[in-house]
């Protein structure tokens, strides 16, 4: 049960009492309380803290497996999204709640691939689900008027909702994946066809073929004009049209044909055009838009009274199994390769298994580096796995076993809660966070994992947050250079120059610092100078936006010189 004293404000003793789960009802207060003991590096995540806000007050909220985190200190190391939608929402939610968790187990905590809603669809047999979710999008947008803008996504609530509530969509994508031939893409035909398909099948129809077969028709017809307007997009590449403005105008000629009208020009005055000829997004005349289904209220958690619910109801404990009613239960299990192999034959209709983040966990996992952090393995009622089939997967690979918390009984449409927030990096100490600055000293890491320890048989592009924690520990001086780093902007990228500098220093520690002045201030050097030459390549190569890997090679290849100037003459200047 949550610690009284510590959502008081007392002071809190470290617990070394072994970890404990229980499942309460979090109340307002008291997740304000427990937002004010978070990490200094913990950051709100506006995206997650609105979705998570929108389901708690539409009482959409799910119990998932997923607890709120508190170390042994009383830290909160999870859970701050939750939390902060709880009090923006103004709403108490049900959860899971983990304590006495070792901090240093933070940097293994939400190391998941992000899903999207297509995943959710792809994971319900739903065909074309990436299609099916982008035409929604696009048509929700539509409905509210904010085509073409880049704003919030829709929740996955609503957009589950949106589905249910318009069963036309899925046929009408199905009608569009079958014409590949189209002169007009998938990302505006699958919209427009939903659209047209409400109102009239026929002419919508007689739209699509105009545009593959324009000799059967007059030049006046608006599928031609339409076409023509696709064609000289891709003959002039100035002119080539946006997706939003190619499914105005797609619209445009949709609503002709609907009512018999013909064109000898088609064209939209698209926002930021002359006066003149600005207009608003084109709407389909008697289209309707997308029907509505309202939200279902969740009666568990839309009656609650945070002032008689209390802070919390323990109904369980990680020393053994647990239940919540008659169905959930859950326990600490160490899962070995075997065990691993038999839950990944539960793995039904998940999304496709990332293998480059199987080996990052991993690694993690047979260097020592993984640690039990009280995010679960998560099974629904019907034994289905819903969340943890990489982490399983690693096992296996690592060929070595975790202890981690199971949770069983889950309500199925948990699948579609997880990972809806950013993933967690390396905690780098509250020293960088004070000079915000945690972004460069991670690239720079990175960069030395990249170069310096990552093997061929590696996928990840980038290094675990447990790898990255690591190598700020064993190469301390990567975080005095990062200030080096950040002055040197003008030549390059920062997390470059500063990995280089590291590179130069460990080289040869005497010539590397009168190499770095000159490279800072570029004065007092006689043209063919090696370093004026260098500054003049990176300059020149930051203006033609080189990649990282070509703007190292560029520094080395210019220390390199500059020692072998060094070297020739019996001094570098």
């Amino acid at each position: 049960m949550l610690n009284e004293n510590f959502l008081t404000g007392c002071r809190v003793e470290e617990d070394n009492g072994s970890p404990q789960c229980s499942i309460i009802v979090m109340t307002v207060e008291h997740a304000a309380r427990l937002i004010e003991r978070r990490r200094p590096s913990a950051r709100r995540h506006a995206g997650a803290v609105r979705a998570y806000a929108r389901a708690m007050r539409e009482g959409q909220w799910i119990l998932n497996g997923m607890p709120i985190i508190i170390s042994r200190q009383g830290l909160l190391l999870d859970g701050l999204q939750r939390l902060l939608a709880c009090v923006e929402a103004q709403t108490p939610f049900e959860t899971f709640l983990s304590e006495r968790v070792e901090a240093a187990a933070c940097h293994t905590i939400d190391q998941q691939r992000r899903r999207s809603f297509a995943s959710v669809l792809e994971a319900r047999g739903v065909p074309h689900a990436h299609a099916l979710q982008a035409t929604l999008i696009k048509l929700m947008r539509h409905n509210s008027g904010t085509d073409g803008e880049l704003g919030p996504m829709p929740s996955w609530a609503t957009m589950d909702r949106a589905l249910r509530a318009n069963p036309h969509l899925q046929p009408a994508v199905c009608a569009s994946l079958a014409l590949p031939g189209c002169p007009l893409p998938e990302s505006v035909r699958s919209p427009l066809i939903a659209m047209g398909y409400q109102l009239d099948r026929e002419k919508t129809n007689r739209l699509l073929d105009a545009l593959m077969r324009p000799e059967f028709y007059a030049p006046t017809e608006p599928g031609v004009q339409l076409l023509h307007e696709i064609e000289r997009g891709r003959e002039v590449p100035s002119q080539s049209l946006s997706t939003t403005h190619l499914l105005a105008l797609a619209i445009k000629a949709l609503d002709a044909t609907l009512n018999g009208v013909t064109l000898r020009r088609l064209y939209w005055g698209e926002p930021g055009a002359p006066a003149a000829t600005a207009e608003l997004f084109p709407r389909l005349r008697h289209y309707t838009g997308l029907a509505e289904q309202a939200p279902v209220a969740n009666c568990a958690t839309a009656s609650l009274d945070s002032s008689a619910i209390g802070v919390a109801h323990a109904r369980g404990t990680l020393n053994g199994a647990a239940q919540h009613g008659p169905e959930i239960a859950f326990a600490v299990e160490i899962i070995n390769p075997g065990l691993a192999m038999q839950y990944l034959s539960h793995n039904i209709g998940n999304r496709h298994v990332s293998r480059a983040h199987v080996e990052a966990i991993a690694r993690d996992i047979a260097q020592g580096r993984w640690m039990f952090n009280a995010q679960p393995i998560c099974f629904a009622r019907d034994g289905r796995l819903l969340n943890g089939q990489h982490r399983l997967q690693a096992v296996i690979l690592a060929d070595r076993g975790i202890e981690v918390q199971v949770v069983r009984g889950l309500n199925e449409a948990a699948y579609a809660t997880y990972d809806n927030h950013a993933k967690r990096r390396a905690d780098l100490g509250n020293r960088l966070d004070s000079f915000g600055d945690r972004a460069l000293a991670y690239a720079m890491a990175n960069l030395l994992w990249k170069h310096e320890r990552k093997t061929l048989s590696m996928r990840s592009a980038k290094a675990t947050a447990a790898e990255i924690q690591q190598i700020i520990s064993e190469h301390p001086r990567l975080l005095v250079l990062r200030s080096f780093a950040r002055k040197m902007g003008h030549l390059g990228r920062a997390s470059v120059i500063g990995y280089a500098a590291y590179v130069m220093e460990r080289d040869d520690s005497v010539l590397a610092p009168t190499f770095l002045a000159a490279l800072e201030n570029g004065s007092d050097q006689r043209p063919g100078h090696p370093v004026l030459a260098l500054r003049a390549a990176l300059q020149k190569s930051r203006g033609n936006k080189a990649s990282q890997s070509e703007q190292l090679s560029l520094l080395l290849a210019g220390w390199e010189r500059f020692k072998a100037r060094a070297s020739a003459t019996g001094t570098p200047i």
